[in-house]
């Protein structure tokens, strides 16, 4: 026989094989079926057994015996009438010894039927108490009955009010508030209804967050004293409040500017102002911020001076609500007599300091300037061509090049122009100025 032939016939002998085997097992298990259900029997008897060995059924007081009865008792088929007060009970229960151990009140359904009652008559009712614990079965209540007085229930309205805890965040103030009902009714014994003075929703301040924010909890009538009053019903039960956040304080970097009185001595000028550190984190309210550019110091006075002036300066700041890491900067101003172009000059050299407007080159797609850009330049050289300069004798230019909404320091260039230059006019580079970019209209 061929290998061909031998496979074919190993596969059509398989199926059959299965089925054989199959026919077997089944035959087997019929003919034992009797052993099999004996053996399942014994199975189930032994772990009863056990059961009543390891872990026994047993009766027990609930709460334990000494102790006040703690299960409450509430009224079905009430209408218009509620009993006038609470009523506990305890029980007597069987059940396994390990199912008892944890039992607490609200294993427990204790009730009693109201119906038919008459008003202001204190009548005898039977307690009926259910476990809700599988395997636990009450088999006795104490008391079995109680004295159970109906009263009728009264109504009232209440305006519902906020009780906070927490505190908002530094900075966040809430701009508005949506109080969902603004009003409950509270129904309840008529004592109770005269101790309530408001229906109260708890929120907690400290989770607030900027934007909009929503909280729900169950609603509580209160008294006076600030407990909790417990009433037949309020409807609706529970309430929301949707507080709206904003963050009123906000935190920038705003350049550090120095301010100077007097002139430097005759035939001096200052050379470079450096200032330590040259930008302070300030903290306020976000009106007041928007239109702070600068930080300048208390005046420092140049009168006559020859050298240089190192000094620590306060920042002078007249905008209150104002929070400022640091109230103090280092100031070093280098002051360095005048060299004229070409060495001694037949005019004496001097210096002047004139402001200009700097015209905004490289400006980024979208925004504007939205401060005022001025820069003081100084110019040496000799004093009669110092005289006849103004403002349009010289260029300044300020690079917004990469700069972004806010505020910041920029690059400025001033350019001399050819023929003042012949005349020996140089202009110090002033350091960076600071700008603020807003978006366009």
């Amino acid at each position: 026989m061929s290998t061909a032939s031998r496979k074919a016939n190993t596969r059509a002998s398989l199926p059959g094989a299965v089925a054989s085997v199959a026919r077997g097992s089944l035959l087997n298990l019929y003919r034992h079926w009797v052993l099999a259900l004996f053996s399942l029997v014994a199975a189930f008897g032994t772990w009863f057994v056990i059961q009543d060995v390891e872990n026994p059924r047993v009766t027990a007081s609930y709460p334990l015996e000494g102790a006040p009865p703690s299960i409450l008792v509430q009224a079905v088929n009430t209408d218009h009438l509620v009993p006038n007060s609470e009523s506990r009970v305890s029980v007597e229960v069987e059940g396994r010894e390990g199912d008892l151990v944890n039992l607490s009140d609200d294993d427990f359904e204790a009730t009693i039927d109201v119906k038919g009652i008459p008003a202001n008559t204190p009548t005898e009712v039977q307690v009926r108490v259910v476990s809700r614990r599988d395997g636990v079965k009450v088999l006795a209540v104490s008391p079995a009955t109680i004295s159970v007085t109906m009263e009728p229930l009264v109504e009232a309205e209440f305006e519902v009010r906020l009780s906070p805890s927490g505190q908002l965040a530094t900075g966040f103030e809430v701009t508005d508030q949506k109080i969902e009902p603004l009003t409950v009714k509270v129904s309840g014994l008529q004592d109770r209804i005269d101790n309530v003075v408001s229906v109260e929703l708890d929120v907690n301040l400290s989770a607030l967050r900027e934007g909009s924010n929503v909280f729900e909890g169950e609603l509580r009538a209160r008294s006076l004293t600030g407990g909790e009053v417990a009433v037949t019903n309020l409807s609706p039960e529970r309430g929301k409040v949707t507080y709206t956040v904003r963050q009123a304080f906000v935190q920038r970097s705003i350049p550090v500017a120095v301010t100077t009185t007097g002139q430097v001595a005759p035939g001096y000028h200052v050379t470079s102002v450096i200032i330590e550190p040259p930008v302070i984190s300030v903290s306020g309210p976000a009106d007041k911020l928007a239109s702070l550019n600068e930080l300048r110091t208390e005046p420092i006075p140049l009168t006559n001076a020859t050298s240089e002036i190192r000094l620590t300066r306060n920042i002078d700041v007249q905008q209150e609500n104002l929070s400022l890491e640091r109230r103090q900067v280092s100031v070093r101003i280098e002051v360095k007599p005048i060299e004229c172009p070409g060495g001694a000059a037949a005019s004496p050299c001097g210096a002047v300091l004139l402001q200009l407007a700097p015209v905004p080159t490289d400006q980024p797609s979208g925004l504007v300037i939205t401060s005022v850009v001025r820069v003081s330049v100084q110019l040496t050289g000799p004093l009669p061509e110092l005289d006849k300069l103004t403002p349009k004798s010289i260029t300044a230019t300020v690079s917004l090049a990469g700069g972004l909404a806010g505020p910041g320091l920029y690059p400025v260039t001033v350019s001399v122009p050819p023929n003042l230059q012949g005349l020996g006019i140089r202009a110090e580079q002033p350091a960076p100025i600071p700008v603020t970019l807003g978006t366009g209209p």
